[in-house]
């Protein structure tokens, strides 16, 4: 593989069969695990076509967007990114910091609902609900339609790297919550994969507050969906501009939509 470009791979078969008891002996899915090893191994980054989410939908989320990033500034703060609402909703231009730089791009940021006391106490920073704007009535639906669609893509695509490393199926949906990754990141050395064996967790990830597994929530994933405008360079004020879109970092997600 050309490790100089980021590889498309068509992805029809995972789609359709990853989730059939007998997908084992099904060559052409096998070939796209082997492609998406490939391209985790070799390149990092990949592009997928044959993921059956319809074109018209896009391009309506597409027009969402451009039409929320184009309300006057004083609506988007009305949905500004708070702790109050779990930090979901308006990014404004440069707010976003990598690396001590500011990014040149305003967002709007969605999460998975989380209703208080869901995860205890390790979870209130993420507790609270998603933010929409008053005048365009249409973005909720839209964008929760697309939103559930990808994160069953998503729980696809990691079925088939989870193959591709010579694990289970379901190797990542075992466990491991949100919470303990972020929070308690020296017992993920701890795990091995439990889902498809049924043991019992190590003793850490019991939780104090409800002395339960705290990574029993399986279906339940971290689910970030980012709307993201890139503002001609004109148009941002000359103190303020920095050349860098969105700077370098570690991502932990493997989805996102944008809008120029």
């Amino acid at each position: 593989m050309d490790s100089d470009a980021i590889p498309l791979i068509d992805i029809v078969a995972l789609v359709e069969r990853i989730d059939d008891p007998n997908m084992a002996n099904d060559k052409d899915l096998l070939q796209v695990v082997q492609m998406l090893d490939g391209a985790c191994k070799n390149v990092g980054f990949f592009y997928v076509k044959g993921h059956g989410i319809c074109d018209l939908l896009m391009r309506e989320v597409r027009d969402v967007a451009k039409q929320i990033f184009q309300l006057p500034y004083d609506e988007k703060m009305k949905i500004k990114m708070t702790p109050d609402s779990g930090y979901r909703g308006y990014q404004r231009l440069g707010q976003h910091i990598t690396s001590g730089k500011r990014d040149m791009h305003e967002a709007i940021n969605y999460l998975a609902p989380v209703i208080p006391g869901k995860y205890g106490d390790l979870g209130k920073v993420l507790e609270g609900s998603n933010v929409w704007p008053e005048y365009l009535s249409n973005s909720k639906l839209i964008l929760e339609n697309y939103s559930s669609l990808l994160k069953d893509l998503s729980r696809k695509i990691m079925r088939g790297i989870a193959l591709a490393l010579g694990g289970p199926v379901d190797a990542f949906e075992g466990i491991v919550s949100l919470f303990t990754c972020w929070f308690q990141p020296e017992l993920i050395s701890q795990l091995t994969v439990f889902s498809s064996h049924n043991k019992p967790a190590p003793a850490g990830l019991i939780s104090p507050e409800t002395n339960q597994q705290t990574g029993r929530v399986a279906g339940e994933p971290y689910c970030p969906m980012g709307l993201i405008s890139y503002p001609v360079s004109t148009d941002v004020p000359e103190e303020k501009r920095t050349e860098t879109g969105m700077g370098a970092h570690t991502d932990y997600d493997n989805r996102a939509s944008g809008t120029s």
